[in-house]
């Protein structure tokens, strides 16, 4: 499985359950509404750099049907930071930034 998993969706990959992928979905950290708000904030025109921070800072991460829901009711669907959206969610042995991004659009 993916490295980047909450704990939760580390779990129900390791039951064994064959078809466990229906309770877990790999998504943005950065919802990709948040990406293009980011790209139509900047003042100068999008570079390649820029574009490849936006998507990269933030890899996906897997994490369970019932946290996405949670995280949902909580307001965080496609609003706040990835540190909000996430606070609930158990995720060990990784961080929600990459470790291979290291320009910031500017």
């Amino acid at each position: 499985m993916y490295h980047r998993a909450s704990d939760a969706a580390k779990q129900v990959r390791e039951s064994g359950e064959k078809n466990w992928k229906k309770d877990v979905t790999f998504e943005h950290v950065r919802p990709l509404s948040n990406m293009d708000q980011m790209v139509r904030d900047e003042e100068e025109p999008l570079t390649l750099e820029g574009a490849a921070f936006a998507i990269g800072d933030r890899p996906r991460i897997g994490i369970t049907m019932q946290e996405e829901l949670r995280m949902a009711k909580l307001g965080f669907k496609t609003e706040g930071t990835p540190e909000q959206r996430y606070r609930e969610i158990p995720i060990s042995g990784f961080s929600l930034r990459s470790n291979g991004a290291s320009h910031e659009p500017g």
